[in-house]
């Protein structure tokens, strides 16, 4: 009789490890699926600033000669917002629905370049470029406004090159949704609004202006 009941016991017991192993491969393959798509999805604003640093690297790397030392962090407006401002008389959205072919004013909620955040990381620039943050600009332009009250023109328009040479700017590009197209101009010193900025597109991988 104890040796049926130990039987019986051992019998209860394997059960319970077979139930509680495959409660245990089923727990790690969930884990295991939805934690690897967590891990490598990225949000809009990080592929949006990925893609903007392409972008500057390829159309750095395609100018004939060296144009850029030094990259100007641009704020977080939109191109949009920033002609709205500026340029109040050019209606840039309907540039935006032209350059891209986009069907109407409404498909512009698709693009990227509006809502998402940038964030420029230096290590992604591979132009050997300085890139400058708004802050440390700031920094800069208030000795530089500071000399030029007591009218030490020479001096200032020195410390300015010495820190900043080369110095390019520009603003936030614009992308379709599928980030093949976009709308992107680097220029030498400060933004220039009054030349609407040229379409940019993806070709085999590699950015370039489209002059078409």
């Amino acid at each position: 009789r104890d040796l049926v009941r130990s039987r019986g016991l051992g019998d209860v017991y394997k059960r319970q490890m077979k139930k509680l192993f495959r409660i245990f491969v089923f727990a790690v393959i969930i884990n295991f699926t939805y934690g690897c798509s967590e891990t490598k999805q990225k949000t809009r604003s990080e592929i949006y600033s990925e893609k903007t640093a392409e972008l500057i690297n390829d159309l750095l790397k395609d100018e004939g000669n060296h144009i850029c030392d030094c990259l100007l962090e641009p704020n977080n407006s939109s191109m949009a917002e920033i002609y709205k401002s500026e340029v109040p008389a050019f209606e840039f959205e309907d540039y935006i629905v032209k350059k891209l072919s986009l069907k109407n004013v409404a498909e512009i909620d698709s693009l990227y370049g509006f809502k998402e955040k940038l964030t420029l990381n230096p290590d992604l620039i591979t132009q050997a470029i300085k890139v400058i943050s708004n802050r440390e600009y700031d920094s800069i332009n208030r000795k530089y406004d500071s000399l030029f009250i007591k009218y030490e023109y020479d001096k200032a328009l020195e410390i300015f090159i010495n820190t900043y040479p080369n110095i390019c700017s520009f603003n936030k590009p614009i992308f379709d949704k599928n980030l093949k197209n976009g709308l992107f101009w680097i220029s030498s010193g400060s933004t220039c609004l009054w030349t609407p900025p040229p379409k940019v597109k993806n070709v085999q991988g590699v950015w370039e202006y489209d002059w078409n």
